[in-house]
């Protein structure tokens, strides 16, 4: 082969290159070009599939290659090749050439991506097609990584879609929950009152408030910790600091003026916590022996 007819061959080979971002669809367009001008009978592509795999046959013209003797042998030859020094060594021998039934195999180096083994007929390579190929080479391996770095990316696309998606239907959820909960909250029969680190109401239901004969405006900010009478003080100081504790007795409201007699349940949230937030019930009872 002419230089000239040479240097047409390598342009049209390498202009077939990294058209598709999908590896087994540019590898098909592309090692069917490289064949084709080059009168090759068939090719393995070895790749890993991450760091700490071994090297194995991603792609072949045609499919029955993963089958084939030569190419066995020289995947375990790749794959023997552990050190560095024998990575090194292995490296330096490139391109192999091998015969086997009249034809002739060449393994040849993918930069930083792997190794491609062509195989032809009876008519071997030529010593300057094998150097001017190492060119070639080196762009079908760029295009391979580029096609492995868009396959992660779309994968690490697909992964933060089902996240967001996921994290979308727990606020879903956890709303519709927040809304049962609000609705129970709202509605039941005993006041419910919560109370923030410092003894401070951050909010209350409807019961509460009427226990109270307060209002909600005046409830909500209410420091209890601070205002309260002295026996409501004393047990709240005790949730505040992750004690559950119970109150009975006579109580007059600090916001409502109302007296009634209550039996309390305060709950800390965090049980134990030297600083917690603290969920009280209320209800309004009559004392013993009346």
């Amino acid at each position: 082969m002419s230089i000239r007819i040479q240097e047409q061959v390598l342009f049209e080979i390498a202009m077939s290159l990294g058209k598709n971002l999908d590896l087994d669809t540019m590898l098909s367009s592309a090692m069917g070009t490289y064949l084709r001008r080059l009168c090759c009978m068939g090719t393995a592509i070895f790749l890993k599939e991450n760091e700490d795999a071994p090297y194995s046959i991603e792609f072949s013209i045609p499919r029955k290659a993963h089958n084939s003797t030569v190419a066995a042998v020289l995947l375990d030859r790749i794959n023997n090749s552990v050190t560095d020094h024998e990575i090194r060594n292995f490296n330096q021998e490139l391109p192999l050439h091998l015969t086997q039934q009249d034809n002739h195999y060449y393994l040849m180096e993918l930069p930083k991506a792997g190794f491609i083994m062509i195989e032809k007929g009876i008519t071997p390579m030529s010593r300057s097609m094998l150097k001017s190929l190492h060119q070639i080479n080196t762009k079908l391996a760029e295009s391979i990584i580029t096609c492995q770095t868009h396959h992660k990316n779309e994968i690490l696309n697909m992964r933060l879609k089902n996240q967001i998606k996921g994290r979308k239907h727990a606020e879903e959820t956890l709303l519709e929950e927040r809304k049962k909960y609000q609705i129970i909250f709202e509605n039941s029969p005993i006041g419910i009152v919560y109370y923030d680190q410092k003894g401070v109401i951050k909010d209350c239901n409807q019961k509460y408030i009427e226990i109270m004969g307060s209002s909600k405006e005046k409830l909500i900010g209410f420091n209890s910790a601070l205002y309260s009478s002295e026996g409501v003080r004393q047990k709240l100081s005790e949730a505040l600091r992750g004690i559950p504790v119970k109150f009975e007795g006579e109580y007059t409201s600090a916001t409502g003026n109302r007296t009634a007699h209550i039996r309390s349940n305060f709950n800390p949230v965090m049980l134990g916590s030297e600083e917690t937030e603290v969920i009280v019930t209320v209800e309004e009872i009559t004392p013993s022996g009346q």
